[in-house]
């Protein structure tokens, strides 16, 4: 077994007057890293407080409604799922729009639940319809290539959703909406498998299976608990990343299912507050219709998750999201290197932002505003390595 320490600096007399960072080992074919801070020291990303580019919603532009994916074209192009009202905007490297693609319908270009979209070579888009369950393939100049209609189950049966791609052209294969539940009343957590998808044979390779959402039995009905745990993925290359977000623990996957590196990190427990669950009722009752609207009693998570999102970047580095609720402001990422040593937080500017591409020297994110309307920002940045 091999053992490697180290330091922020990697000096003698650094390494000699401070405690290791972190530490590297290998233990039968799996490299451990284990990260001895919680991320508080800044410093190896900044981006700028103002951004370049600003596409609003509303009289100043076009109308966004759930932005869920974004990216930038190699001719500078920005590209955004505009998932609530069905379509992919196009727009010029000032902000500009362009073009927007799509409708609400299930006719070749239309969409009725996008959920995803992915950039591969030559600028090829593909976009997963969850509703429709099939990628819809289009051009760097958002022409419609082709449709592809995605029939494959996983290994419980289940539709698949996919989620993103690997740098082998496959895609991931995650879990699909929750069809069943197995009647057993409380909190219960029903394991999720992740698999890879080939786009050209039809079949879904299992990798790993991650533990699932932490749900309440609601008689016939499951809703996830609040506050509760659950399974985040991310594509890592030719890796999946897994996490259960009621840890500070990730696992990295080759696509055989073979565990390849575990990485964790300083993150202490914090429960869930009565103020907490005053927010969630009053945020849950202000955004649900009244017939769904959540009783004050309502059984929480005795903790919060540790984090709440996944983004891996051009280089790299995957930043993950520390947990906060919607409502609440800070929005601080960890940023891991690609060894999976913690380099420091990084917190966007515009409070809370959450990155949608981040290159090399700029970050494209999606926040509201002001006036809680929808907006996606281009802001530079700079890396200290």
């Amino acid at each position: 077994m091999a053992l490697v320490a180290c330091a922020w600096s990697c000096g003698d007399h650094a390494e000699k007057t401070q405690p290791p960072r972190w530490t590297v080992r290998d233990s039968a074919g799996v490299t451990l890293v284990s990260n001895h801070t919680d991320g508080s020291v800044r410093g190896c990303i900044t981006i700028a407080p103002d951004p370049e580019v600003v596409i609003p919603a509303g009289p100043a532009g076009p109308p966004l409604f759930r932005v869920r994916a974004g990216g930038m074209l190699a001719d500078g192009r920005i590209v955004i799922l505009n998932a609530g009202n069905r379509e992919i905007l196009f727009f010029e490297r000032d902000g500009r729009l362009q073009r927007a693609v799509g409708r609400s319908g299930s006719g070749p270009g239309e969409f009725t639940d996008p959920r995803w979209l992915g950039r591969g070579d030559n600028d090829t888009l593909y976009v997963w319809d969850g509703g429709l369950g099939r990628l819809s393939i289009f051009d760097g100049a958002g022409d419609l290539v082709r449709l592809h209609q995605v029939r494959a189950t996983d290994d419980q049966g289940k539709p698949v959703a996919i989620g993103g791609r690997f740098t082998d052209g496959s895609f991931l294969a995650a879990p699909g909406p929750l069809l069943f539940f197995d009647g057993t009343p409380g909190t219960i957590r029903l394991p999720e498998p992740y698999g890879r998808y080939d786009m050209e044979t039809g079949a879904v390779d299992p990798v790993t299976e991650g533990a699932g959402m932490e749900s309440v039995s609601g008689g016939d009905a499951i809703y996830q608990l609040p506050f509760g745990k659950m399974d985040i993925a991310e594509p890592f290359g030719d890796l999946l990343v897994v996490g259960d977000n009621g840890t500070s623990v990730l696992r990295y996957y080759d696509l055989k299912g073979r565990l390849r590196r575990v990485v964790d990190w300083v993150s202490e427990p914090v429960p869930v507050s009565a103020r907490d669950r005053r927010e969630y009722v009053r945020h849950f009752n202000r955004i649900f219709p009244r017939s769904h609207r959540s009783e004050r009693d309502a059984r929480f998570a005795a903790e919060r998750p540790r984090f709440s999102g996944m983004v891996r970047d051009q280089v790299g580095w995957l930043w993950v999201r520390r947990y906060s609720a919607s409502w609440e402001a800070s929005g601080h990422w960890l940023a891991f290197d690609e060894t999976g040593v913690l380099r420091c937080s990084v917190q966007p500017p515009n409070g809370k932002m959450t990155p949608l591409h981040i290159a090399t020297s700029y970050m494209l994110g999606w926040r509201r505003d002001a006036n809680d309307e929808e907006t996606v920002v281009l802001h530079a940045l700079a890396r200290d390595r």
